[in-house]
């Protein structure tokens, strides 16, 4: 199913892309962006050495996607984001890679018998402010 692709491999290669920001572009400790992303240190580690989140690099797939990784990145050190903020800024950005199509690439190396014309990760499913209970 996408939604285990997604959590198995899109939501580490964002978390990973946003530790890495943290570390390189602010110069934060690991311990400091364990603390701010609710993670271990060791998992932080991970990320930075390529063990966790290798599935696409989401630093360089994607002009938009960098982007909106530098500009969560940024909210994070400047802010005291509350955890649903936090929850809600990384739920876009991997909405952000579901929409753009970068997840299909992902999906198709697990489940080989999927077709090429397959849209439900950039199609359905994905949550919008109107369709949104609250």
């Amino acid at each position: 199913m996408p939604c285990e692709v997604g959590v198995k491999s899109i939501l580490p290669a964002v978390r990973r892309g946003i530790v890495r920001v943290l570390y390189y572009n602010f110069h934060m400790k690991q311990s400091e962006i364990a603390r701010i992303l609710e993670i271990s240190q060791p998992s932080v580690s991970h990320f930075l050495k390529g063990i966790r989140g290798t599935a696409i690099d989401v630093l360089t797939i994607d002009p938009e996607v960098k982007r909106a990784v530098e500009t969560f990145a940024s909210r994070l050190v400047n802010g005291n984001l509350t955890r649903s903020e936090i929850m809600r800024g990384i739920c876009e950005i991997c909405t952000l890679v579901r929409r753009k199509g970068y997840m299909c690439d992902v999906h198709s190396k697990y489940d080989e018998g999927l077709k090429e014309e397959c849209k439900l990760c950039s199609e359905v499913g994905l949550i919008t402010e109107t369709s949104r209970k609250t």
